[in-house]
């Protein structure tokens, strides 16, 4: 019976612990975004046809997230994991336009921003620099919570990316972050290719963000 009781306080202490060496605090990032691949940029703008009748012509939007940040060091040279909690926002902006559906065949799209929200979750590896600063990587996984009535790319519910970060204390308890961000996983739900081969079609987030943190709580 006093073993049960000792493994008790002893799985309660443990959290105590580990949020006392926690820090933890709020954030609120700006940015930009868009929905895009590599390949199709390099195609968009190195093709002798001119832009708007290029397919997918995104451009880059603003992007926002605001949420909560956590992390705990794993040992005492600088390296901590960390996880957050975030309402993002991410998309991109079409302008208005002629897009070729079929060889010589063209159809008017209007102008749109096509805003996509996520709960997203953050999970990552960060080493710091003595007190100053740090760098960080890690996963992303996002929940798709609101999406335009009419988009254009149909996105899947769930996104999942990688990402990177540097930070910088601007003031005690104040941080800069900036922030980059890649789908590993395609968000839409077309087929690989079109048929005339000219372009993939297969389509990602990506964004930067400079985002300000606050330390609710800091490690002594």
């Amino acid at each position: 019976m006093k073993t049960k009781k000792y493994l008790l306080i002893i799985l309660l202490i443990i959290p105590l612990i580990s949020a006392a060496q926690a820090n933890f605090g709020i954030l609120l990032g700006i940015g930009r975004s868009n929905i895009d691949n590599y390949r199709l940029y390099f195609t968009r703008n190195t093709s002798d046809e001119p832009h708007d009748v290029v397919g997918y012509p995104f451009e880059s939007y603003y992007a926002w997230k605001a949420g909560f940040y956590y992390t705990i060091p794993i040992n005492k040279k600088g390296l901590s994991a960390g996880c957050e909690f975030n309402l993002s926002g991410l998309g991109a902006f079409i302008p208005g336009g002629s897009i070729e559906i079929n060889p010589g065949d063209y159809s008017y799209q209007p102008e749109y921003a096509e805003r996509l929200i996520y709960i997203s979750i953050p999970m990552y590896i960060q080493y710091n620099f003595g007190s100053c600063w740090y760098i960080s990587t890690g996963v992303t996984t996002g929940l798709l919570i609101s999406k335009p009535e009419i988009n254009y790319s149909n996105p899947h519910q769930f996104d999942f990316g990688g990402n990177i970060a540097f930070g910088v204390t601007l003031f005690p308890k104040f941080i800069m972050e900036i922030n980059g961000y890649h789908s590993l996983t395609r968000i839409n739900e077309v087929q690989d290719f079109e048929d005339d081969g000219d372009y993939d079609n297969r389509l990602f987030n990506r964004s930067v963000t400079v985002s300000l943190k606050y330390e609710l709580s800091k490690r002594k």
